[in-house]
């Protein structure tokens, strides 16, 4: 059971009452949005005091002049990056805005933090490159110090020491990583394990779920072949290399050619995902009569370069490594099918190629769905992932847990939406001190800054949109913040 609680003091409003201001300033006790319009009286002076990283204080007074102006650019030399303490009156209401300086807002306080991101370290991510243009969007609206490398969801694994409990955090120097994967039991207790204090017995791992994604199912059928939609069933049978030729499942007279399956070269999240819809479809991989492993199981790390095989008839492997590897096979491949993550996906269409992504019906609907909600789909226009009606069960209890690998949200059987939807996840710590890290403390401080950004609904979540994944359901995400919360949080 988790017995962790925040340290109040990194919450509470920075109070100084020495300090009398000549001017108007804005703020909010907020942590979100991230960033804040400020206003304050023109041409006259307005105080603001820094954060103290090592009191959480507010110390250093300083005084600007101006109007509206927004807190977290980093132009001017009284504008700066970070957490800004500004003073307002308590017997008056203060006015800030949100960051395009449309949504007034007001407040009463003293001292009042307006900008998430600042007290620690600029730090590193890695893993999952499912995520990679979604971390692009968050990193960008959240001005936080933060890196991240697209790897791969195993070799963010790796990189911790997951798939090699021997290791710890130290060896990558990543304050996080992503993964499409989520952690099983065994492996959060490993990784407990390598980064607590010795003999604790605490639970160390957080696993954040920050965004929903849908899986394409991506074509370059041969020039005389022409396929819009499939059903589930006949897209499993040819993952299962049962079904082998583009006349079988594409229209078009004249229409041949062998379906060569293109894979991904790294161990990858958005493999797990596409296998574990299969299974949904499919229980046992039948390729030739069957294989006595399931979809399930080839899903799995030591499995998941491992595809069935028929009569000779193999996968094609990318060239290149990541979501955009296996796009980029897949539009120099004619006779290709694969599978990536939609904005990846999105990246390499032209209109008029015959590279696209296709609608998979879901079965007892008359419907076929897109994997995107543009209305002109497949199409340049980003929109959203086309997950909005996907429903998640056997979600971990807040607290208890942190298993979300019994959580599925392919749902190929009496669907109305996209069938190959899937949770993202985040990975951190509750504390970094024992897990190697120099300057665990601003680390720390730095992964909750940016994961409490990420999970907010009116921060991360909300950037999301129109960036072709989807904010998570509400009950998801409600949990989603409150894991945030426990990251760089020690037990007491």
């Amino acid at each position: 059971m988790k017995t962790k609680y925040r340290l109040w003091g990194l919450l509470a409003m920075c109070m100084a009452a020495a300090f009398v201001t000549s001017g108007v300033a804005a703020g909010t006790a907020a942590a979100v949005p991230n960033s804040i319009c400020m206003k304050v009286v023109a041409g006259e002076p307005s105080s603001w005091v820094k954060e103290s990283v090592s009191t959480s204080a507010c110390e250093g007074s300083e005084v600007s002049t101006g109007k509206w102006v927004l807190t977290v650019e980093g132009t001017g030399k009284t504008i700066e990056p970070g957490v800004l303490c500004i003073e307002t009156k308590e017997t008056k209401e203060a006015a800030y805005e949100d960051a395009e300086c449309t949504k007034k807002s007001t407040t009463k306080a003293k001292y009042a933090k307006v900008a998430d991101c600042g007290l620690g370290t600029a730090i590193k991510g890695q893993g999952s490159s499912l995520q990679k243009l979604a971390q692009e969007v968050w990193i960008t609206n959240s001005k936080c110090l933060v890196t991240y490398e697209s790897t791969g969801s195993g070799a963010g694994r790796k990189a911790w020491g997951i798939e090699e409990p021997a290791n710890k955090p130290k060896t990558s120097g990543d304050a996080f990583i992503a993964s499409d994967e989520p952690l099983n039991t065994k492996q959060i207790s490993e990784l407990d394990k390598a980064t607590e204090a010795p003999n604790s017995g605490k639970e160390e791992t957080i696993v954040i779920p920050v965004a929903q994604a849908a899986v394409a199912v991506i074509v370059n059928p041969p020039e005389k072949c022409e396929i819009s939609e499939i059903s589930n069933a006949n897209l499993t049978k040819v993952w299962e290399a049962e079904t082998v030729e583009w006349s079988n499942i594409a229209t078009g007279t004249g229409c041949t050619g062998k379906i060569k399956r293109v894979v991904r070269k790294d161990v990858s999240g958005t493999t797990y995902v596409f296998k574990t819809y299969l299974n949904e479809t499919s229980k046992e991989a039948k390729t030739c009569g069957g294989t006595g492993k399931t979809w399930k199981e080839y899903a799995k790390t030591e499995n998941n370069l491992k595809w069935p095989e028929c009569n000779g008839n193999g996968v094609t492997v990318a060239g290149n490594s990541g979501g955009a590897g296996e796009v980029e096979e897949v539009v120099n491949t004619t006779g290709a099918i694969g599978y990536a993550n939609l904005a990846d996906a999105r990246k390499q269409y032209v209109a008029g190629k015959k590279y696209h992504w296709i609608k998979i019906r879901n079965e007892s609907e008359a419907k076929s769905e897109e994997p995107g909600t543009s209305s002109t789909e497949p199409s340049e226009v980003t929109a959203e992932a086309n997950c909005a009606g996907t429903h998640y069960t056997n979600l971990p209890v807040y607290g208890a847990d942190d298993n979300w690998s019994e959580v599925n949200g392919a749902h190929p059987k009496g669907n109305k939406h996209y069938p190959i939807c899937t949770l993202t996840y985040d990975i951190a710590l509750s504390d970094y001190s024992h897990a190697g890290f120099e300057k665990a403390a601003e680390v720390g401080m730095s992964a909750m800054e940016y994961l409490e950004y990420v999970t907010s609904k009116n921060g991360g979540q909300l950037a999301l949109a129109k960036h072709d994944y989807r904010e998570v359901e509400e009950a998801v995400g409600s949990l989603a913040h409150e894991e945030a919360h426990l990251v760089n949080l020690k037990e007491l």
